[in-house]
């Protein structure tokens, strides 16, 4: 469990390469199909591998909320509708949140994840995207705006049907 993330990854893990014009600690993500992703910058203590640092983790209303997801790495990001990034999953993961203290006196919110059953790694993307919303000062971002049909635009069928065929048909004997 000490080679998920050990120490010789932590200076790697403080230089991500996140997409930065979209966020610098928190970025909400909506996307067209009601997926709903929280990317937030946590402190976090791994007891099992014995990591202590700041990391993205990434929550969702698609995900198992028994599972903790780490982003170890973002990838190139071509200011498209897609994000791609790789994953930490911790299963089953007994955490908790607590309040460290710091040597000058502050306090500070600290996530600890006590123990897990499995880990695993894979890449993620998310696609789609409607609307982001930031912690940098930039506007609610609307990524895809479908434009809305205008009322001349909807044209109304009318199907008729033409009564000389009707009555030919009447007049003819039918089969049973």
């Amino acid at each position: 469990m000490s080679k998920l993330i050990s120490s010789e990854n932590k200076k790697k893990k403080n230089k991500i390469n996140k997409p930065t014009e979209l966020f610098n600690k928190k970025v909400d993500l909506y996307t067209s199909n009601g997926g709903e992703y929280h990317i937030k910058k946590n402190r976090i203590y791994v007891c099992p591998s014995r990591y202590y640092g700041t990391l993205y983790t990434i929550t969702s209303n698609k995900y198992n909320k028994e599972n903790v997801h780490i982003i170890k790495e973002f990838y190139p990001y071509d200011n498209s509708d897609r994000i791609r990034f790789l994953v930490l999953n911790l299963k089953g993961a007994k955490k908790f949140g607590s309040i460290e203290k710091t040597p000058d006196g502050r306090e500070r919110r600290i996530a600890i994840i006590e123990n897990y059953e499995e880990a695993s790694e894979y890449v993620c993307s998310i696609g789609d995207i409607n609307r982001i919303i930031s912690d940098l000062n930039i506007e609610q971002k609307e990524i895809k705006k479908q434009p809305k049909a205008s009322k001349s635009e909807i044209k109304k069928l009318i199907l008729t049907m033409d009564t000389k065929d009707n009555k030919k048909d009447k007049n003819k004997k039918r089969v049973a």
